[in-house]
């Protein structure tokens, strides 16, 4: 049985477990999302809270870890649904889910079931219409992003019986424009994709080197298949800023934790 909670309650329930409730650009009745932090960060590149199976962390830890996010929700482990992610635009309903199944978006149309996914500065993007109660969770890094895995991930959500104009969108902590840089051939490709450069790019004046704005590249797509500005929100987190509190793969490496950042319907 799943319990009945907002992001405030989420706040105090789980107080032993770091999380991070996100906002929409209103409040959503019986929508809860949450984004973890690293917990104790010296302790490893792992840190003292890690969910994520596949990145080389001890299997026990991830377990335990696991154990605490789920009894902090209340909830049984088969309502917690994630996926091994490859940076590839697969989406999947959430009864396809596990964390053999490679993908980078799953979408559920069930009350009390989380979707998520792992980042360490890739961009996480949580999706609601909160109407017909139809959710989902995508992770977008600049190849997901350019191919267009926002805009699969919405077309999913319709196809369950969403509608665009009812949807909300948040970003939970990723790396900003500022920190991201990246080569002239991204930028390239971006702009060949025609993308709006000078919103989603910039030249660092000291080192003269292109950055790329991920989560504002993913705003674009969002934007371009009908939902409004108004109704996308940002964390304005940025993991390679707060390496201590959000795991990032620029400041610690690939072989790190990652944040997991999930969202679910509870009626």
């Amino acid at each position: 049985m799943t319990l009945k909670k907002n992001n405030a309650e989420l706040a105090t329930t789980s107080a032993a477990v770091p999380t991070v409730p996100l906002q929409f650009d209103q409040p959503l009745s019986g929508v809860v999302t949450f984004a973890t932090r690293r917990g104790e960060a010296g302790v490893s590149a792992y840190s003292s809270f890690n969910c994520c199976p596949y990145v080389g962390d001890d299997p026990a830890h991830v377990d335990d870890c696991r154990r605490a996010l789920l009894k902090s929700l209340r909830i049984d482990p088969s309502l917690l649904k994630t996926l091994r992610q490859v940076h590839s635009v697969r989406v999947v309903a959430a009864d396809e889910a596990s964390p053999t199944v490679e993908a980078d978006a799953v979408v559920t149309n069930r009350p009390g079931e989380y979707v998520g996914v792992y980042t360490a500065d890739c961009v996480p993007i949580l999706l609601v219409d909160p109407i017909v109660g139809i959710a989902a969770a995508a992770h977008a890094g600049w190849k997901g992003t350019l191919g267009g895995i926002a805009t699969l991930t919405v077309e999913k959500m319709t196809s369950l019986g969403a509608d665009v104009e009812r949807i909300h969108a948040t970003f939970g902590p990723a790396i900003c424009g500022g920190c991201y840089e990246v080569g002239q051939e991204l930028i390239d490709r971006f702009a060949e994709e025609r993308f709006p450069m000078e919103r989603i790019s910039r030249v660092n004046p000291t080192t003269a080197k292109p950055h790329l704005d991920l989560v504002e590249a993913n705003a674009v797509l969002l934007e371009r298949v009908g939902i409004a500005a108004e109704h996308i929100s940002r964390s304005n987190i940025c993991t390679r800023c707060a390496p201590d509190t959000y795991f990032s793969a620029r400041a610690l490496g690939v072989q790190s934790g990652r944040v997991l950042t999930a969202i679910a319907i509870v009626r």
